[in-house]
């Protein structure tokens, strides 16, 4: 609830009160399969924004940032409750077929799918992004493409820009300096 007050003038004043403010994402869901600050940040915002974020997490320990700290409340770190909340948990183990075909169903259902794996590791597990687009617009012919939302690390940047660097002295004159 909001409670404004707006002053005209130097007699007038009008007063909005207790409006109930709208959030824009009420009615989405996110599949949510990130860890350690990027990606649990920006499912942070979209549940912040109102919409339901289902985070996907391993089972027995979870997250591993639910062991960062301290500080901790009643056991769990201040962090990972910093950037988890206002989500729903699902704890589920990505190599069964079990679990993936879970998340399939999910996906069906969702709006955005967040994820934050090395390249490639989605693959191997039969959930690569095009394989659930697929299902998703399988499921929905209605729909245009949903969106989607793709995370990768700087570690991950940089282990692809070193790569690149390794490359032939030829390609060295078309790379931008720094």
């Amino acid at each position: 609830m909001v409670s404004l007050t707006v002053i005209r003038g130097t007699n007038q004043m009008v007063r909005a009160r207790d409006k109930p403010m709208a959030l824009p994402l009420v009615g989405l869901r996110v599949v949510d399969l990130t860890k350690d600050f990027a990606g649990p940040f920006c499912t942070m915002i979209l549940a912040d924004l109102g919409a339901e974020v289902i985070k996907v997490e391993k089972p027995g320990l979870g997250d591993e940032t639910r062991a960062w700290g301290p500080p901790f409340v009643r056991g769990q770190s201040c962090y990972f409750l910093s950037l988890n909340r206002g989500k729903k948990s699902v704890a589920l183990d990505l190599r069964t077929r079990e679990a993936q075909k879970v998340i399939r169903e999910l996906v069906v259902d969702s709006d955005f799918f967040v994820e934050s794996f090395q390249p490639g590791t989605l693959s191997k597990m039969h959930l690569d992004t095009g394989l659930l687009l697929h299902i998703r617009l399988r499921a929905d012919r209605t729909l245009q493409e949903p969106a989607r939302i793709r995370l990768n690390s700087l570690r991950h940047e940089r282990h692809h820009e070193h790569n690149r660097r390794k490359g032939p002295a030829s390609d060295q004159s078309q790379r931008p300096s720094r």
